[in-house]
């Protein structure tokens, strides 16, 4: 989607941007690759995450700094709760 089609739907369905957003990431195949895929393709940032996962045993995971939503949506085969801001 066009940043100019978002921007003349903006004022009109703003609560939907997130659902846009949504749609967005799953329309764009490219999109899913733009930065590396999770963790920004970031190997050793993974298997940080999966270890702090396995050793603290967290109630819920909350991530901050969402962009395109690959990185949440691994996060979310740990099966807890993830909190996206």
């Amino acid at each position: 989607m066009s940043s100019t089609v978002k921007e003349l739907l903006k004022p009109v369905i703003w609560p939907a941007l997130p659902a846009l957003g949504w749609l967005e990431y799953r329309i764009s195949l490219k999109s899913h690759e733009r930065w590396g895929g999770p963790f920004n393709g970031q190997t050793y940032r993974r298997l940080l995450f999966d270890e702090l996962v396995r050793r603290l045993k967290p109630a819920a995971i909350v991530e901050t700094g969402t962009y395109i939503g690959t990185t949440t949506e691994s996060m979310s085969a740990t099966k807890l709760p993830v909190f996206s801001v």
